[in-house]
């Protein structure tokens, strides 16, 4: 599975990185209550729930963008200069993980 969202790692805004979270990175006693949120989806703990729920995935790609920090109160709607500079990097990336795991696994 590959995922794409804005993900804060302290880069330069518009950063784009692979990442690929492995579920043992969250705690095991953790509530499926608190795995679940819907507004702060965290790939680790989502794999993490699929696990819980009798599902599998050999494995989980995060492509992340830096965003740009924002004030609690400034909240807006659609991407940053920044981060929409990186969208063709980001799609790119994504193109290349693709061939990379179909060239891996024969599918």
């Amino acid at each position: 599975m590959i995922l794409v969202d804005a993900v804060p790692r302290g880069q330069r805004p518009g950063t784009v990185y692979v990442l690929e979270p492995e579920p043992d990175d969250v705690d095991a006693d953790d509530a499926v209550d608190d795995l679940v949120e819907p507004h702060n989806l965290d790939p680790v703990k989502v794999l993490r729930l699929v696990r819980r729920m009798g599902g599998c995935l050999d494995r989980l790609l995060l492509v992340g963008c830096e965003p740009v920090p924002l004030d609690a109160d400034d909240m807006q709607l659609g991407l940053s200069v920044a981060v929409a500079a990186a969208v063709d990097d980001a799609v790119l990336m994504v193109q290349e993980l693709i061939d990379e795991i179909f060239m891996t696994t024969g599918v």
